[in-house]
């Protein structure tokens, strides 16, 4: 099944105790020192969802933005995604599906509005349940881009 525009927003959730909807991108500048990464994820069947983005520069955490454990209470099935894709002061804005993605972090004098510029195509691991675990597969796609 070939991914579809609707594949970056909201999937209905399943009966699995762990399941989890989530956005996640990591970026590396090996010139600078600097390895970061952030995820917006929404433990569905726990009722509550997190946003994390941890900054790491020369090998120490140069900062950290620990959103989690967030209580939510609105029907999951009423969720618009990725247009509501937010925890607190941390949210992504979907460009264009499979393009670009804004990541943003509002406020105060730690803010941050970096572009994900995806360049290489989709990998579908739907595609390869054949091969890899149910667990692995589902759901699941992977794309890399550059960050600026």
């Amino acid at each position: 099944m070939a991914l579809t525009n609707s594949g970056e927003g909201r999937h209905d959730k399943t009966d699995a105790e762990f399941w989890r909807e989530s956005y996640y991108f990591n970026f590396v500048d090996p010139e600078a020192g600097i390895y970061a990464f952030t995820t917006i994820g929404w433990r569905v069947n726990e009722g509550e969802f997190d946003g994390l983005l941890i900054v790491i520069r020369n090998r120490k955490i140069w900062f950290a933005y620990p959103a989690v454990n967030r209580k939510f209470t609105k029907p999951w099935e009423t969720f618009e995604l990725p247009e509501n894709a937010r925890v607190a002061r941390l949210h992504y804005e979907m460009v264009e599906p499979y393009k670009k993605w804004r990541l943003i972090l509002d406020g105060g004098r730690d803010s941050m509005e970096l572009d994900f510029d995806c360049f290489t195509p989709v990998y579908d691991y739907n595609a390869e349940m054949e091969t890899l675990p149910e667990k692995v597969a589902a759901q699941h796609y992977e794309q890399s881009g550059f960050v600026k």
